[in-house]
């Protein structure tokens, strides 16, 4: 099939998604008579089975593939790789999905079916139904996309390369089991914000969706901001009014009240605003309600501080110019990635067009 057949059917999908995204209207899609009616309600229901897959959060993630799969973002990315519309051998590829956000494995799947490949799908069981509701509206707009795409719950076999993602203990199991073959295995990735303090109101109303989004599971969500010595916290503090319901979300309560209280007895200075904390922390990963900080003296510090620190970052998050050898990604635009925005920095495309 040719790669603007495969590409087409992605942009009609994304076109039909976007009319659930927050506040969005409705628009003429080839998908509106067989599923437009039923998906609304099925999001919804979504939202009841998964209690951190908010009704928000998946209209957000709807928007953001919607925004990924806009026709002119394919065709700049189509172009990328000429070798698209190349005769070559199909191969199967294994998909090992994570779970932590909505639809979070979606680009891998795009990516082996744009790349001509089948995918053997082993989806989170925290995040299955919706893949296969995608699917099943990618076969209506292209046929040919039904022999693409099997769906597992049981052991893998019959792939010839894989794609995995989860944690840095899983990790050790995927390569044990998938080394012989090609493979992408990712694991345990934060994005890190830097920060000036010459930030206006509005600029940091946007970081805070880069932290708080999906109550920051996300790899892409910043989860440690490295901040000039005098910096003022109000200006994080004040400048999250989207998030204020968050403690009404009983798990997001729930992980809160426990990090302040083992913060309290052991005498961990943090700064708390009654809606999430912050504390200064050396990690880059910092669980739920809570960001870590880092001030420095001078942006050298932090270049020379994040250097090893290469394979653990996903998104480097400023306005600045970016430091040397690091792409930067604006404020508020982590969850919003581009087709060519690839997981651990590790161009997919590029390795399943090499597979052929």
């Amino acid at each position: 099939m040719p790669s603007q057949k495969r590409m087409d059917a992605f942009a009609e999908l994304g076109r039909f998604l976007g009319q659930f995204g927050p506040d969005a209207p409705a628009v003429e899609s080839a998908l509106n008579f067989d599923f437009h009616e039923h998906f609304d309600s099925f999001i919804r229901h979504e939202a009841n089975r998964n209690n951190w897959f908010t009704l928000a959060n998946l209209r957000h993630s709807m928007a953001a593939l919607s925004y990924m799969m806009r026709p002119e973002k394919l065709e700049r990315w189509r172009k990328m790789y000429p070798e698209l519309d190349q005769d070559s051998p199909e191969r199967v590829v294994g998909l090992v999905m994570a779970g932590n956000i909505p639809l979070v494995g979606f680009h891998d799947l795009l990516c082996v079916l744009l790349a001509g490949h089948k995918a053997l799908v082993k989806p989170s069981s925290k995040d299955d139904r919706l893949i296969k509701a995608l699917v099943r509206m990618l076969v209506v707009l292209e046929p040919s996309f039904g022999e693409s795409v099997v769906f597992t719950d049981d052991r893998m076999a019959g792939f010839e390369a894989m794609i995995a993602t989860g944690s840095d203990n899983t990790a050790r199991y995927f390569h044990h089991y998938f080394d012989k073959y090609p493979n992408i295995i990712r694991k345990n990735r934060n994005s890190v914000a830097i920060l000036t303090g010459a930030e206006t109101p509005k600029q940091m109303r946007a970081l805070s969706h880069d932290m708080h989004l999906y109550f920051g599971l996300g790899c892409r969500n910043v989860s440690k901001l490295f901040i000039p010595r005098d910096f003022d916290l109000a200006l994080i503090f004040e400048n999250a009014p989207d998030y204020q319901g968050l403690l009404n979300h009983s798990k997001y309560k729930n992980n809160y009240d426990y990090h302040k209280s083992i913060f309290m007895v052991n005498r961990v200075p943090f700064f708390d605003n009654g809606l999430f904390m912050l504390r200064e922390a050396e990690p880059l990963a910092s669980p739920v309600s809570v960001a870590h900080l880092r001030r420095y003296d001078d942006l050298r510090e932090v270049a020379d501080e994040l250097e090893p620190l290469r394979d653990k970052v996903q998104c480097l998050v400023s306005d600045l110019a970016p430091l040397d050898g690091w792409d930067t990604t604006p404020l508020g635009k982590t969850q919003w990635p581009e087709p060519w925005d690839y997981a651990d920095q590790v161009d997919t495309l590029r390795f399943l067009l090499e597979l052929r």
